[in-house]
């Protein structure tokens, strides 16, 4: 990221990135036969619904969802934003309901919340364009924070070149672009506002 460079947005994942996750995902995957595409494509396939495979991913979810944290420093990092005068931006392939219990559990807002109930699902850009768009900010002055393969295609898809992911020896060396791994929400602190 270069120093003195203007964030007027941050689009913020959910599950894994501000909240403990559990799930593992390459097992549900394997479960639901999911090889070339994404959970939520496979399963809402076209006008066709999964029901079976929806009802197993909604339990693992809201299993997942009952038993999550707050990942350390991350509300720290929130109320950063928040004092800086950011926009900030959730989106995250998981369900309104468990976004609402998560957020309203931690006391958490965002200027924006987009879940899978919208249709956008990452690795769709559709919810990182919709942010900017509403927003009228560029994808220069965006910053995108996560932790999966998802959200960096959707971020790359979306033209925002300042992606930041937690480390993960699974993502780590697997993409050309300039991709930036943080350790810790206190370490991502330091990068972003402290740069």
């Amino acid at each position: 990221m270069n120093p003195g460079k203007t964030i007027d947005l941050i689009i913020l994942d959910m599950d894994g990135t501000l909240f403990t996750s559990n799930v593992d995902w390459s097992s549900v995957k394997k479960k639901l036969n999911v090889y070339n595409s994404s959970i939520l494509e496979k399963i809402y396939n076209g006008a066709l619904v999964d029901r079976v495979g929806l009802k197993y991913l909604e339990d693992i979810e809201e299993k997942n969802t009952l038993e999550a944290n707050l990942i350390e420093g991350s509300l720290e990092f929130i109320n950063e934003i928040r004092k800086r005068g950011i926009k900030s931006s959730l989106v995250t392939n998981n369900s309104r309901k468990n976004t609402n219990y998560l957020l309203n559990k931690f006391d958490l807002s965002f200027d924006m919340i987009i879940t899978r109930d919208e249709k956008m699902w990452k690795p769709s850009p559709s919810a990182f364009k919709f942010s900017m768009e509403l927003f009228k900010v560029e994808p220069k002055n965006t910053i995108s924070i996560g932790d999966s393969d998802l959200d960096i295609t959707a971020s790359i898809r979306s033209n925002i070149s300042d992606i930041f992911i937690i480390e993960d020896s699974n993502i780590s060396g697997k993409y050309p672009q300039n991709i930036n791994y943080f350790k810790d929400f206190h370490e991502l602190n330091n990068i972003i506002f402290n740069s």
